[in-house]
């Protein structure tokens, strides 16, 4: 078993957080320093311009003077279980701009993976998919399988939470970055190619000639990574990609991630659970909680001072489980017409019990909450 040696980027200290009146938040300044937000700012164009804060109405995303890359309106997912039918994701709007990193952040079972695999159809065929997928502006769900698989590991790279089991265990490394290149029309997919993919994922000349079973959790993740980037993606879509590593090699594999993101000018969608590390290489957060967005926002503010009370949670517990007393999470197959959120609550309202909250604007952030309403 070889060791990993990857690249600690340095980091300087945040900048205090200042409220309304130009005064220094100190618990703020705290929160921010912990999650490292202010290493990542807010995209800016040729002439400096950030992003408007004009939200959409129905959707999730604060809008950007640049181009649109992916969008999903109103999607939603379901799929007949033994209880009545499910439904994972229950009307999500995203989009993705060129150039723009997101987080997507939730505890198992909330939906993002399945928003994910939807996106791009990996679903399986007996779930059904309801609303609309834009790819560049082109309907995903009218495409062609040849016309999606063009679009899949090309247009769009990916990486999957377990490397081990996307990878051949039959084929050396080298030879499966090459096949990536080959498979997605690559004119250079030599062995001087596959050296530099690795390259920029920190890892040896030496790796190529190894199987992925001698290789370390992490440093498979980097060639999953390098495979991602073989046909030159615009987006990079990291589907929880670290949480099966050792804490300190986690955030080495999204402080690359985040530095990949910014050399290459990709878009990029991370999905984890962990707020601290998305925090790091994204400029935007998504919340989702039970197959809905609850919460979007600039990631400085919303790790700040975030407005719904499960990303409050999730900032203090880091994934939460549940608090102890309270009932379960709220169930996909139960009514819609409630707060999914409410049994786990610590400051419900009486709506809660009947209303479903919309998702409103709100300080140029978008939540779903009746306290905010």
């Amino acid at each position: 078993m070889q060791n990993e040696k990857g690249k600690v980027q340095s980091a300087e200290r945040p900048a205090p957080v200042q409220n309304a009146e130009g005064r220094t938040t100190e618990a703020a300044s705290r929160r921010v320093e912990r999650f490292g937000c202010s290493m990542v700012p807010c995209p800016v164009d040729a002439m400096g311009r950030r992003p408007s804060s004009r939200a959409v109405a129905r959707g999730i995303a604060i809008l950007s003077h640049k181009e649109e890359l992916l969008a999903v309106r109103d999607l939603t997912v379901s799929v007949r279980t033994p209880r009545g039918i499910a439904r994972p994701i229950r009307g999500v709007n995203l989009e993705i701009h060129v150039g723009e990193a997101v987080g997507l952040v939730g505890e198992s079972g909330c939906g993002k993976s399945t928003l994910a695999a939807a996106a791009v159809r990996l679903l399986p065929s007996e779930w059904a998919i309801g609303g609309e997928i834009r790819w560049r502006g082109t309907n995903v769900m009218e495409l062609e399988a040849e016309e999606l698989r063009r679009i899949r590991g090309g247009d769009i790279g990916m990486v999957f939470q377990d490397p081990l089991g996307a990878l051949d265990p039959l084929m050396k490394v080298g030879a499966q970055i090459s096949e990536a290149l080959r498979a997605h029309a690559v004119d250079d997919h030599g062995r001087r190619r596959t050296r530099e993919l690795l390259s920029m994922v920190s890892l040896g000349e030496g790796v190529e000639s190894l199987y992925p079973h001698q290789l370390s959790g992490g440093m498979r993740q980097r060639v999953m990574i390098a495979i991602a980037l073989a046909a030159g993606p615009s987006l990079l879509l990291a589907d929880e990609p670290v949480s099966a590593l050792d804490a300190p090699l986690q955030s080495q594999l999204v402080d690359l991630l985040a530095d990949l993101q910014r050399r290459l000018s990709l878009s990029l969608l991370l999905i984890s659970h962990d707020l601290a590390l998305v925090g790091r290489a994204c400029s935007r957060i998504v919340v989702m909680y039970a197959g809905q967005v609850v919460e979007v926002g600039p990631s400085e503010k919303l790790l700040a001072a975030p407005l719904h009370p499960y990303t409050s949670m999730l900032l203090r517990a880091g994934c939460m489980e549940g608090p102890a007393g309270r009932e379960s999470p709220h169930h996909l197959v139960d009514e819609e017409e409630l707060c999914a959120f409410h049994p786990r609550c610590t400051s419900p309202l009486p709506c809660c019990v009947d209303q479903s909250p919309r998702l409103v604007e709100s300080d140029g952030r978008l939540c779903r909450c009746h306290l905010n309403a």
